[in-house]
């Protein structure tokens, strides 16, 4: 809130919503990508929950425990 770039915005009216936006996009609903450049609409959702993760190394060790205390 101290930097040069919010210098002209009055905080108080900007919480209380009496500051009207300089630009409102005119959406058709909540999911509108009219205004999301179309390169990244076309890049693949490499970590998207729409599909099931890859079996990686990063698996959970249920139950493991180290005690380097431990000799073997």
């Amino acid at each position: 809130m101290n930097s040069k770039f919010f210098k002209t915005i009055d905080f108080n009216l900007l919480y209380q919503r009496q500051i009207k936006p300089p630009f409102k996009p005119e959406a058709e609903s909540i999911t509108d990508t009219n205004y999301v450049p179309s390169s990244l609409l076309n890049t693949e959702a490499k970590d998207s929950i729409a599909v099931a993760p890859k079996k990686s190394s990063n698996v959970d060790f249920g139950g493991f425990t180290y005690n380097p205390d431990v000799e073997k």
